[in-house]
């Protein structure tokens, strides 16, 4: 009877200590692995094109900057000056800035094109351009005109006594009072002067001009300035930078002393052409930015604005600049002819104007 009340609460006391005693703490759970979230790739940035225009005049590259960058932001450098000289200087150094150049005259266009400097480019406006100016060939573009007149000083000369011809201005009475552009120093110059001799390199009105101590304009826009200022009487060149000046001082209040005489007989008509350099390393959305401000010149806006330079516009449909007629004969340059004669013209010019 002892034996079996011993056994039962050492039964007893196992049970009770078996209850007392702590719970195991379960093993923790083996984590799950998270898959690595992969690097997104890099948004690509569109490219923003920028490209770089050699206009002239000044006013009219700024103005047509404005009106190009108004729905596409800030894509537009316009350098404008002597650029005739800058390109010519960097293409001997192999390294043309531009991508598009507007201005001068075909003779300086064919040269770049035999030299291939110009990207081939016709521009689907240029099916609207008047029939004389849709040239043949890719590589340029006529865009606006600018013709070659008589300039005179209302202060110095009265309008009674001016010369209708351009033969006139060798007149003794003019010695000491003329200037003429200088062949040697500007394209456009180059271009006057051209047509003056053209078609048997005749130089009799050089001649009358050097026996009368012409001053000689080493640019043909400035040569109306230095008829304004004084510093001549008369002189022959473009008619486009008197319009200007009749414009600047209208703003001013004031009225110009410049005056014009449209030559009788008809007046030399020298186109501006506008191309696109060719430039390998220039990226796709650039050459295309550059085809699109072609394309703009010669719209109906960017012709609108060349009028309000005083240029003639190549287009069909659009007015005039004021003080140009409607009714003038014009004469066209051989410009063949010219690029053929360039040397001869520039040596003749220069022998003629700087001898003694």
């Amino acid at each position: 009877m002892r034996k079996h009340t011993l056994f039962t609460l050492s039964v007893l006391l196992a049970l009770v200590l078996g209850a007392c005693a702590p719970t195991p703490t379960p093993a923790p759970p083996t984590p799950t692995a998270v898959p690595a979230t992969p690097t997104p790739e890099p948004t690509a940035v569109p490219e923003v094109a920028h490209i770089t225009i050699y206009a002239s005049p000044d006013s009219l590259g700024a103005a047509l900057e404005e009106a190009f960058e108004a729905e596409r932001g800030d894509v537009l450098t316009i350098l404008g000056g002597p650029w005739c000289r800058k390109l010519k200087s960097e293409q001997e150094a192999g390294d043309i800035q531009a991508d598009v150049i507007y201005g001068a005259e075909p003779i300086f266009y064919t040269g770049l094109k035999k030299s291939g400097a110009l990207l081939p480019y016709t521009s689907p406006q240029v099916a609207h351009s008047k029939p004389e100016y849709q040239w043949d060939g890719t590589h340029f573009t006529l865009a606006d005109v600018r013709y070659v007149c008589i300039i005179y000083n209302k202060n110095m000369v009265d309008v009674a006594d001016v010369p209708t011809t351009i033969d006139g201005l060798t007149d003794p009475r003019w010695a000491g009072m003329l200037t003429v552009p200088d062949a040697t120093q500007c394209a456009a110059a180059f271009a006057v002067v051209a047509g003056l001799v053209q078609p048997d390199l005749d130089y009799s009105f050089f001649e009358g001009a050097k026996a009368n101590n012409a001053l000689l304009s080493d640019r043909a826009g400035k040569l109306p300035a230095m008829v304004a200022s004084g510093e001549a009487a008369l002189g022959v060149g473009p008619h486009d930078p008197v319009l200007r000046l009749w414009k600047k001082a209208k703003k001013e209040g004031s009225e110009s002393p410049v005056a014009i005489v449209w030559p009788e007989g008809g007046v030399l008509s020298i186109p501006r052409p506008i191309a696109i350099i060719a430039d390998e390393n220039r990226s796709e959305a650039a050459t295309q930015l550059a085809q699109e401000f072609v394309d703009f010149v010669l719209s109906p806006q960017g012709q609108t604005i060349a009028t309000k330079f005083g240029f003639v516009p190549v287009r069909e449909g659009i007015e005039l600049p004021g003080g140009v007629p409607g009714d003038l004969e014009t004469i066209d340059v051989d410009w063949a002819w010219a690029q053929a004669n360039k040397k001869d013209i520039q040596a003749s010019f220069e022998s003629i104007m700087y001898g003694e």
